[in-house]
């Protein structure tokens, strides 16, 4: 958007982004710190998400199964690879350093690839790698991102987001 100096805004370029979906759930009494930030809300009730870890690095080839995956973190440089594959599950999980990292979700905004990440998918959660994944499980992702899934139940307001693995 622009804004001119008589306070009329243009649209320079549109972004598009997931349909609005009312929330049918309140985190209100959830306190901040036992939350992470969050976009989309899961639908009512529990929800459980089978989360999958790729890379997409130099040209690999998706894993047969990549589809049927409902929660993936997309390690990726390619922004083609991270934006083919927004849409195509139901939780995107951005990895940051801490819970609630505000710095990270500043930099969601410098890029187009970037504001996908967190706009795209129905429901999109920065969420550190490490608080869900244990070291053990994280040598093996690294050796091979396809060889692992990690059922974990998630619950979103679409402003924050409740995760605990199952």
């Amino acid at each position: 958007m622009q804004t001119t100096d008589d306070e009329v805004d243009y649209c320079l370029q549109v972004h598009r982004t997931r349909d609005f979906q009312a929330s049918q759930i309140d985190l209100n009494g959830i306190k901040e710190d036992e939350a992470y930030t969050s976009r989309g809300a899961t639908p009512a009730g529990e929800h459980v998400y089978d989360i999958s870890f790729l890379t997409g690095h130099m040209g690999e080839s998706l894993p047969k199964n990549f589809q049927e995956w409902s929660g993936a973190y997309l390690f990726s440089h390619d922004p083609a690879f991270v934006e083919l594959n927004l849409n195509r599950r139901g939780v995107h999980l951005i990895n940051t350093k801490g819970k609630n990292d505000r710095f990270h979700a500043m930099g969601l905004a410098a890029m187009h690839c970037n504001r996908s990440e967190m706009f795209k998918p129905p429901v999109s959660i920065q969420l550190p790698i490490k608080d869900i994944l244990r070291k053990d499980e994280m040598k093996k992702v690294v050796r091979d991102p396809t060889s692992l899934s990690i059922p974990v139940k998630i619950t979103s307001d679409g402003k924050r987001a409740i995760v605990e693995r199952v």
